[in-house]
């Protein structure tokens, strides 16, 4: 009985869990001019993995080709820092109508952080055209079988919280 309640246990959490996002405040004050390469590079161990979203202005497009295999918008914050944002080849529609000097917008997965000769760049594999909606609670429908998840766990003396 406990590992049965261990799995729904896991499984409502997993099924609420959003994954974490990093601002894009965050990346321009810890990515500066202001901060050495050392705490770039910490800064970097805390966000890699998670998820973003960030606007700039276009510098260039590139397309898929034998160095890469995806359309990559390449753009510059407001401190100067390069950011790429790696868009999948399948959703090229999104990248047809962008220009140099566009404000551009991208979501994804924080990939990389380089430092080369002193210049900074961040690439981001891009997911979607836009950021899902924030988790709201009264939007989530449950289904028969979570309903029935909190039942047993009620039933068992365990208080869920909603």
């Amino acid at each position: 009985m406990k590992t049965l309640i261990t799995a729904i246990v896991i499984a409502l959490t997993a099924t609420v869990a959003s994954a974490e996002t990093v601002s894009q405040k965050f990346i321009e004050t810890e990515f500066s001019d202001n901060s050495t390469e050392a705490q770039r590079d910490f800064a970097w161990e805390d966000i890699e993995g998670k998820y973003t979203t960030v606007t700039g202005r276009v510098r260039d497009v590139d397309v898929p080709g034998w160095l890469i295999k995806e359309y990559r918008v390449s753009m510059k914050l407001a401190n100067g820092l390069s950011v790429y944002c790696n868009i999948p080849e399948s959703q090229k529609l999104r990248v047809k109508n962008v220009r140099f000097k566009d404000q551009f917008t991208c979501y994804g997965k924080l990939k990389s952080y380089t430092n080369v000769f002193g210049s900074s760049g961040i690439s981001v594999d891009s997911v979607m055209e836009k950021a899902p909606a924030p988790y709201k609670k009264k939007e989530v429908a449950v289904s028969k079988e979570i309903s029935a998840a909190i039942k047993l766990l009620k039933a068992n003396g365990y208080t869920v919280n909603k």
